[in-house]
């Protein structure tokens, strides 16, 4: 009986995480017109992969992707080479003041995107890397540093 009921708990549980991409999946391969008919259907006749098909013939879909893989790249490389140095100085040595810092990264970690946004933005606009590959890398790699002194320090 416990089997079943866990067994049962488990479907529930994977149909709640799975309903969401099943959607998405079947919203894609509709046509326009059918994305907002009411009411929804899961399957239609008209489905078909022409928004694929368009995504790639009438958007730079793959510098888009070139795009993010570099910048998402650069910044984990950057992110590890910094906070493996400042985390294994946290770790192995001792010195006054490493628990505030440490508590001021983890609080860092608190506060919320919008809160920072605008001063970020008018650092990056002010020091000339508006709009390019290295503002966002830098920025990226200010905002994860201290979740990856974190995750280190505590390896």
């Amino acid at each position: 009986m416990k089997k079943a009921v866990l067994f049962a708990v488990k479907i529930v549980v994977a149909t709640a995480v799975l309903f969401p991409f099943l959607w998405m999946l079947s919203t894609s391969l509709k046509p326009m017109a059918e994305v907002s008919a009411h009411p929804p259907k899961w399957i239609t006749g008209q489905m078909s992969l022409a928004s694929y098909r368009d995504m790639f013939r009438f958007l730079p879909f793959g510098t888009f992707t070139l795009n993010s893989l570099y910048i998402a790249v650069t910044t984990t490389i950057l992110s590890v080479a910094i906070g493996i140095f400042a985390a294994y100085a946290f770790a192995r040595l001792r010195f006054k003041g490493k628990g505030v810092l440490l508590l001021l990264f983890l609080l860092s970690q608190m506060l919320p995107g919008a809160s920072i946004i605008v001063p970020l933005f008018q650092l990056i606009w002010h020091i000339g890397l508006y709009d390019t590959p290295i503002g966002l890398i830098l920025t990226h790699t200010a905002l994860i540093i201290p979740f990856v002194i974190w995750l280190l320090y505590g390896f």
